[in-house]
């Protein structure tokens, strides 16, 4: 690769040219940004029945060795 010299026009230009975005990126870009605005957060209060549903957690204490556990199938 040969150098340029400092007088040609060449020399002042970049060696590689700036890229504008392709239509279809700019496309994708502003579809992306303006399906944001129209998201909507989820309600924090619940349904009905699950207001009085809760898990306590006790760590540390032991599980009774008659404990029945049911899996999903039942």
């Amino acid at each position: 690769m040969r150098a340029r010299k400092a007088s040609s026009p060449q020399a002042l230009k970049p060696s590689s040219p700036k890229r504008r975005g392709s239509p279809l990126t700019i496309l994708l870009a502003s579809v992306v940004l303006l399906s944001a605005t129209f998201t909507y957060a989820q309600p924090t209060t619940q349904p009905g029945p699950l207001q009085d549903v809760g898990f306590d957690q006790r760590l540390g204490e032991s599980v009774p060795l008659d404990a029945v556990f049911v899996d999903e199938r039942g």
